[in-house]
């Protein structure tokens, strides 16, 4: 698990699991944990993913997040 952008109020989670260890709830352990420590620290939460990555949707919907909006990304080489 790791954040990619962190300020005084608001933290992104990202979680990534190895391969191995998928299927048995250790992402949406790791999730609701680090969502209590940003409510304990006065932080919110975010999430975004890619629209495609559903595994990565179906998680965070599980963790209590809606979509609020979609927005494109743009990749470069």
């Amino acid at each position: 698990m790791s954040s990619f952008f962190s300020s005084e109020d608001r933290v992104e989670i990202d979680i990534w699991t190895e391969e191995a260890c998928r299927g048995k709830g250790l992402a949406q352990l790791a999730g609701q944990l680090m969502i209590k420590s940003c409510l304990e620290n006065k932080r919110t939460p975010h999430w975004d993913c890619d629209v495609h990555h559903l595994t990565s949707i179906k998680l965070a919907e599980k963790l209590g997040f809606q979509r609020t909006k979609t927005y494109r990304l743009f990749y470069s080489s």
